[in-house]
């Protein structure tokens, strides 16, 4: 900033602000502190420098020189263009400098600023103030020649115009920091070159870090060996990363050192590597798997832990597979194959209340998980398992069954199983009764003492203790609410632990013949004529019996059992099948238990007795409570034995009434029709609705199962961490 003084002088003010402390203190206030020595100023102020002051003043002015240009990349809007502050108020500060003179700027603010309205309101001293004449634009042209330049133009034009301007393909920061001379002090300055700097920043941090790793560092530093510039590594961002750095590193110092070792004494300590061929020595091994070994079939060797050779109780997170047609029914046998271990064994079916019991299940359910209790050998938690029906290869359904979870080896807990006890009443009086048919002894009477019972028309009642009554056990005093008839039938709800089976069938297929062998048994069957396969029973053929034998479903001539290849035992996978393929294989049906049938219920109506009221108590009351029954008379009145004689009049408004009856009896007939039809109609619509909804409704049970099932496996896994 120039400033005119006293005398005529123009003084030099130089403004500083503080930058990240790099320049600080006040800047050059007047000529008097930083005068040169002129004769006029000793005349004036009556001060001398020396030629001493007169040095330090310059180099500390080139100090001050040096330090702007260090920081002109961060400052250098102000440095070219001024602070708005500061060019705001030029004019101020030249008036008031002209007036008050050199005594007062000592008391005079540095960066004088204007208020916020008129340094956000002057102009920008950067870019040239142009003037618009308004007259020039006055002619319809002259917009026209601009319109392509705004929204409402054409687009199109200023897309080519801007495809036909040549690119400057020198980058906006050459001239910004490139080479420049100081014009007042003659001293020339480089620009920055921001790619030497960082290769030298990395070749002194890279120096650093192998400083670092060969004083602390066993391993020593690792370097590049043409540059001679240590290799950089990357720094662990997580305890994570460091642990697994340190650990490759450990693996790779003995890696080295066991690669120098002697074969022999490498396989003693490291063992056999991955990749190697090895001869593995087997003792124990049965005898049916060298007779029936199939080169063709591939061998896995796996590894059992400690603790799965044990065998108990394990609880499975079960859910039907979708695919597979039909629901599981409660201890029906299942084949498991979880982990190396594949066996069979009975599963029951339980869910957890609220309460913690657990209660069984007849059936899976149909879209949701369930809990299963099986005996078999004990594997880790939350390995996963699928199970099977059969393993016949030749079934052409879905044979998954069902897919789970191991979850717990919990053997305290019990599975219970919702049970009805019923009875009929012995003996009633009045509220009091006693019943039979419900216990067996006075020890079970005893034993629930106090349960609530209830019969089927809703009345309740307790249990209160054993009676004797002789030739009959087992007969309970009960109470109830109101008093029941003989008719009624007394139940109460309770509760039975169910034992889970102890079965466990081991599945060794490799154990029996090859199925190679079995076709070839087959195929010399069937050129002996001793079996003839068929997948169905076509009638009876003389020599011959149709049964599952060795070689599948077929004929077998009568009195062959066993077959070239090994006997029935090692023809299929000896497994344990369920009730109902049993019941198919035998050709027999499921029995039918009468009472389980669903019969219609037929009501008779019930017929009371007249009230009867005595000829005493009738004149006794009052007449608005006497019966108003009329008795029976022999003789019909004079109103009804009497003949009516109509008039001419009257057999014409009689006849009239008739007819209009009989019309409006012919359009309720009409009504009728069309309404037993619009009936019929909705009846055949019916079954179509209803399987829609059926439909719709299933699907929603769906949804909705599969969203409780998820919630569940979250709320498990939440448990499980």
């Amino acid at each position: 900033q120039l400033e005119e003084g006293k005398g005529s002088r123009i003084r030099r003010r130089a403004v500083f602000t503080e930058d990240h402390d790099q320049v600080k203190g006040r800047a050059f206030e007047s000529d008097s502190d930083y005068s040169d020595g002129s004769e006029d100023e000793m005349e004036q102020g009556g001060s001398f420098l020396s030629a001493e002051a007169g040095a330090q003043w310059k180099e500390r002015m080139g100090k001050n020189i040096a330090t702007i240009f260090s920081t002109r990349a961060s400052d250098i809007m102000n440095l070219v263009y001024g602070s708005s502050g500061a060019n705001a108020s030029d004019e101020s500060d030249s008036e008031s400098d002209s007036e008050d003179g050199d005594d007062l700027d000592f008391f005079k603010p540095v960066g004088a600023q204007g208020t916020l309205s008129t340094l956000y309101e002057s102009d920008d001293c950067s870019k040239y103030r142009v003037k618009l004449d308004e007259d020039a634009w006055r002619e319809d042209g002259d917009f026209e020649s601009i319109r392509n330049r705004f929204v409402t133009g054409d687009w199109e034009a200023g897309n080519e115009r801007g495809e036909l301007r040549p690119q400057d393909d020198s980058g906006s920061d050459s001239e910004l920091y490139g080479d420049f001379e100081d014009l007042e002090s003659g001293e020339k300055f480089e620009g920055e070159n921001e790619d030497k700097e960082e290769s030298e920043l990395a070749i002194r941090k890279a120096a650093k870090k192998a400083a670092f790793d060969e004083d602390y560092d066993a391993s020593g530093p690792t370097t590049d060996g043409e540059a001679g510039v240590p290799e950089e590594k990357e720094d662990p961002t997580s305890y994570f990363d460091m642990i697994k750095q340190d650990m490759n590193e450990k693996y790779s110092r003995a890696r080295a050192e066991l690669d120098a070792m002697d074969p022999q004494m490498r396989v003693t300590m490291e063992g056999y590597r991955p990749g190697s061929y090895v001869r593995l020595r087997f003792s124990g091994m049965p005898y049916e798997l060298v007779k029936n070994f199939d080169p063709t079939s591939p061998l896995v060797v796996g590894g059992l832990l400690n603790n799965e050779h044990a065998v108990g109780l394990m609880r499975f997170r079960l859910k039907r597979h979708r695919w597979h047609k039909k629901i599981l029914k409660n201890k029906d046998p299942l084949i498991f194959s979880m982990g190396w271990r594949r066996f069979q064994s009975i599963p029951v079916y339980n869910l957890q209340d609220v309460g913690g019991r657990y209660r069984m299940i007849k059936y899976t359910p149909e879209h949701m998980h369930c809990l299963a209790t099986v005996y078999g050998p004990l594997a880790p938690l939350n390995t996963g398992l699928v199970a099977f029906q059969t393993l016949d290869a030749s079934q052409a359904t879905w044979r998954i069954s069902a897919t789970g979870t191991v979850l717990d080896f919990d053997h305290s807990s019990k599975i219970m199983k919702k049970l009805k006890i019923v009875g009929t009443p012995l003996k009633i009086n009045r509220n009091t009764a006693f019943i039979e048919g419900m216990f067996n002894s006075d020890l079970e009477v005893a034993k629930f003492e106090g349960a609530g019972i209830k019969t089927v028309s809703g009345i309740r009642g307790t249990i209160k203790k054993a009676c004797k009554v002789p030739g009959k056990k087992g007969v309970a005093r009960c109470t109830f609410e109101d008093k029941i008839l003989y008719k009624d039938i007394v139940f109460t709800r309770s509760w039975v632990q169910v034992e889970v089976p102890r079965f466990y069938n081991q599945i060794g297929e490799k154990l029996l013949t090859a199925p190679s062998s079995l076709s070839a048994a087959a195929n010399a069957a069937k050129e002996e004529n001793t079996f003839i396969p068929c997948k169905a029973f076509e009638g009876g053929r003389e020599g011959y019996v149709f049964k599952t034998g060795d070689l599948g479903l077929g004929y077998y001539l009568d009195g062959s059992h066993t077959v070239e290849g090994g006997t029935s035992d090692d023809a299929s996978v000896p497994i344990m099948k369920t009730v109902a393929q049993l019941r198919r294989e035998k050709s027999l049906g499921a029995p039918v238990n009468r009472d389980s049938l669903y019969t219609p219920i037929e009501r008779v109506k019930r017929v009371f007795n007249p009230l009867q009221v005595p000829a005493k108590l009738q004149a006794a009351l009052p007449y608005s409570s006497k019966p108003k029954l009329e008795k029976k008379r022999k003789r019909k009145t004079l109103e009804a034995r009497r003949a009516v004689v109509p008039s001419a009049s009257e057999k014409k408004a009689y006849t009239l009434m008739q007819q209009l009856q009989t019309i409006r009896n012919d359009k309720a007939a009409k009504k009728r029709a069309k309404r037993a039809e619009a009936l019929e109609r909705a009846a055949k619509r019916k079954p179509k609705e209803e399987a829609w909804r059926e439909e719709l409704k299933k699907a929603e049970r769906k949804r909705r199962y599969t969203l409780q099932g998820q919630a569940a496996k979250r709320e498990q896994r939440k448990l499980n961490r």
